[in-house]
């Protein structure tokens, strides 16, 4: 009998251990469930959040400046801008840990592709992408071909052949659209324009704005592509960088395209030929001194995560464009 109870009460024992581990493994297992859930949870709260205050501070920034376009003249939104080769305006405010940073810049100092002629494209291609001169030509044509009307392939000045066939023949399930650009994404369908060449020449175009180029806010880059001659750029751009050395002063900023002469003279002579050349962009509307189109680029990060928000607004008209994602921006 003692034998056996000691049998019975042995196996009691190891029942006891064996449910007491089961118990502590399915706790530990609910537990570390319960952290997951938990930290995920978290994640998704931190992600909305961050979200939420990128959207704001775009939001915000467009509501500043909109309410700056309206109360002052627009001839004196150049102030907004940095006085650089690099025209922006830059704000950051912090979140939790990390910060919301906004970026202003103005669309129309740049070049408009649904209204920049071909030489300006063979030029930036040339220039400042750093194409050789009959590749940059082919893509400028190219361009032109996917916003015009007709169904001709330019080449060079000749037209060569059908725009839809020139196309088809090169292995593209799609033509050319034959109207004007809704997005500045759209130049990656033209035929011969590649990545690579799209990144080296976003920064100096545009699909959005007048297509006059603000000359009190675009790069010295552009003003060369549409003719201007070095010694000329120069004279603008010392015009307007003339009163940073003086703290507190402003830049020197153009008021009227009809005073653009009288105002460049105000610093230094110019001779005949610079007044004809900015007197003819003015008068073809290649060139501006004001304007109405802005693009925010906002973007949020908190310890590692990162949010963006992409979007171009004009302050009379509202929102234009809008793209947002998670990560660094490219």
């Amino acid at each position: 009998m003692p034998r056996r109870f000691n049998n019975y009460a042995g196996s009691i024992l190891i029942f006891t251990l064996w449910t007491i581990s089961v118990l502590s493994l399915f706790a530990v297992y609910t537990g570390s469930a319960s952290r997951m859930h938990i930290t995920a949870a978290r994640r998704l709260e931190d992600r909305a959040a961050l979200r939420d205050a990128t959207e704001s501070g775009a939001y915000d920034l467009a509501d500043y400046v909109t309410s700056e376009y309206r109360r002052q003249s627009v001839l004196l939104f150049a102030r907004f801008l940095t006085i650089s080769n690099d025209q922006r305006y830059i704000r950051t405010v912090p979140f939790r840990y990390g910060s919301i940073e906004s970026v202003l810049t103005d669309e129309d100092g740049k070049l408009n592709i649904s209204t920049a002629p071909f030489v300006v494209f063979r030029n930036l291609f040339i220039q400042v992408v750093g194409l050789p001169e009959n590749k940059a030509v082919e893509l400028a044509n190219n361009i032109i071909d996917w916003r015009d009307e007709d169904n001709e392939r330019r080449g060079g000045l000749e037209i060569t052949n059908n725009e839809d066939r020139y196309y088809r023949e090169s292995g593209l399930p799609y033509t050319p659209r034959n109207a004007l650009f809704e997005q500045l994404e759209e130049l990656l369908l033209v035929k011969g324009m590649t990545l690579e060449i799209y990144q080296a020449a976003m920064p100096y175009l545009t699909a959005y704005g007048s297509g006059r180029i603000n000359i009190n806010t675009c790069r010295r880059e552009i003003l060369e592509c549409v003719g201007i001659p070095p010694l000329l750029v120069k004279k603008i751009m010392d015009f307007r960088t003339r009163h940073l050395a003086q703290e507190g002063q402003r830049p020197g900023i153009f008021h009227s395209s009809e005073t653009v002469v009288q105002e460049l003279e105000g610093i230094g002579p110019l001779d005949d030929s610079e007044k004809k050349l900015l007197g003819n962009l003015t008068k073809d509307g290649i060139i501006g001194v004001d304007s109405q189109c802005f693009r925010i680029r906002c973007t949020g990060n908190f310890f590692k995560e990162y949010a963006y928000i992409d979007c171009v607004f004009q302050p009379e008209k509202g929102i234009r464009y809008w793209h947002e994602g998670w990560g660094k921006p490219v």
